[in-house]
């Protein structure tokens, strides 16, 4: 049985939840897929240039100075960071679903 379900996931067929606590209408799962919606970086970095250009315009900074003294480097290092710790995240998330059993893990939730 857990081969055939494994093999229904794998084809991005419909499958039925067998365990955890999920109401009885819950109980299926489509196969659509959830896909990211790109609005909020096309939203935010457009705005974001904006509020830069008023703050520019309404403090009487010029625009070559802001960017000469911008901090650039701590951003990227924050940055770095940010990645570095959520890649890591991921590691240890894989490296304990790695060492369980798929079926088992399909069949209860309580390995993980």
């Amino acid at each position: 049985m857990a081969s055939t379900q494994l093999a229904k996931i794998l084809q991005g067929k419909i499958w039925r939840f067998f365990g955890g606590i999920r109401p009885h209408e819950l109980k299926t799962t489509t196969a659509d897929p959830i896909e990211e919606l790109p609005l909020p970086s096309l939203i935010t970095l457009p705005l974001a240039a904006l509020i830069v250009a008023w703050f520019l315009k309404t403090s009487y900074l010029d625009a070559g100075l802001f960017i000469r003294h911008a901090p650039v480097v701590p951003v990227l290092l924050f940055l770095t960071a940010i990645f570095a710790f959520v890649g890591l995240a991921y590691y240890l998330g894989a490296r304990k679903l790695l060492r369980c059993s798929l079926t088992e893990l399909l069949r209860d939730e309580s390995a993980v």
